[in-house]
């Protein structure tokens, strides 16, 4: 049968078993643990219950609904087709496994257990305060999430944001996999990879987006981050494949690095000052300046007003370079262009010693000075040259 609550009930433990639904429809439950067993639904949406823990406790086809006013403990396992958490404090030691896992907290939410659930939200609410939950948890989708403090989330699944996730500070998402973007929008003072390397490909790529700070990032595969704002690079940026940075303002670098194998590009202006290690510049559009340091090739196609690009070592041309004003490219090794073009009006080329060679076999249009600061040979091995 079902079991109501209509009254208080103080209890050290309290143990519900119920073949039917558990629910209270007045009264206050004050107890140290809660366990129990339910073949339905479990609503215990008293707003003076006080609960310290959950043991272990199982909703086997139905809902788990829980309000308390008192910092609650996941000390057990907790299983729910759905389940709903409300307290002025969370701690998930124990595990959750559900479908829909919805948090309310007025005091963070920490973890050191697990949380296996299809989705994960706050609903409309707002957790205030930091959300830790940093444990390897089984999480498919991140729906609206919204918190005052950090946000956490690491993950051994592949992780989609489908909804908007909010903080007023950092989000940090780490995973074994990969993370999509299938629609929502992420707003966040800085975004990071929670200290670690995310194993797949991460793609963000909703306009909406409004992240201004790219912190320590670590990607295996391939990541892409539209964003509605600037993005100031601030960390180590350590991409193995693609890193594609989209943005509707500047992209510049205060600090940090940059390491990928290939970087598209969009923004007002693009400025990468660090030391970092780019491969080749793919896809890059600007109506303003672009200056790069620490990048040794250009094999998609490039587009500036103006544009400096520095290499620690030999810098490869193989794209197709069109800079309005002025094009400088300096190199501590060769500058080779086997083929591709480059247009400019005032272009340098300089390389450091009197070994490296500038060798340009492209298709080249200078309409304005050409000027090699060159201790080594200059060669125009094929191609056009038209300066």
């Amino acid at each position: 049968a079902s079991i109501d609550f209509a009254g208080s009930l103080s209890s050290a433990t309290l143990s519900l078993s119920s073949l039917g639904s558990i629910s209270e429809s007045t009264g206050a439950i004050t107890t140290g643990t809660l366990l129990g067993t339910a073949s339905g639904a479990v609503a215990l949406n008293g707003s003076a219950n006080t609960i310290a823990a959950v043991g272990n406790f199982a909703s086997n086809s139905g809902d788990f609904n829980l309000i308390d006013t008192r910092d609650l403990t996941i000390a057990g396992s907790l299983s729910a087709l759905n389940t709903t958490l409300s307290s002025a404090g969370l701690a998930v030691n124990g595990s959750i496994q559900t479908g829909i896992l919805q948090l309310a907290s007025s005091n963070g939410v920490t973890e050191t257990g697990q949380v296996n659930a299809a989705i994960l939200t706050t609903g409309g609410s707002t957790i205030a305060g930091t959300v830790d939950m940093n444990t390897g948890n089984v999480i498919g989708t991140l729906n609206n999430f919204a918190a005052t403090g950090d946000i956490l989330l690491n993950d051994a699944v592949a992780l989609d944001v489908a909804g908007v996730v909010f903080t007023n500070a950092t989000l940090a998402l780490g995973d074994t996999g990969n993370i999509s973007q299938s629609s929502g929008a992420i707003i966040a003072a800085a975004l990071t990879s929670d200290g670690g390397t995310i194993g797949g490909n991460v793609i963000f790529g909703q306009a909406g987006n409004n992240v201004p700070v790219l912190g320590n990032l670590g990607v295996t595969g391939n990541a892409t981050f539209t964003d509605s704002s600037t993005i100031n690079v601030q960390g180590v940026v350590n991409v193995g494949g693609t890193l594609g940075l989209f943005s509707t303002g500047a992209i510049s670098q205060p600090s940090g690095t940059i390491s990928a194998n290939l970087f598209n590009a969009s923004a007002t202006s693009i400025t990468l000052g660090d030391a970092n290690d780019i491969v080749a510049l793919g896809s890059i559009i600007t109506s303003g300046t672009l200056s790069v340091n620490g990048v040794s090739g250009i094999s998609g196609v490039v587009s500036a007003q103006n544009a400096s690009l520095q290499s620690a070592g030999d810098f490869l041309l193989t794209g197709d370079t069109t800079i309005n004003n002025n094009l400088t490219i300096s190199a501590a090794g060769n500058i080779t262009q086997p083929n591709g073009t480059v247009t400019a009006q005032n272009t340098t080329f300089a390389v450091a010693s009197p070994t490296d060679i500038i060798s340009l076999s492209g298709t080249d249009m200078f309409s304005g000075d050409l000027n090699f600061a060159s201790y080594g040979s200059v060669i125009h091995g094929g191609g056009t040259l038209d300066a």
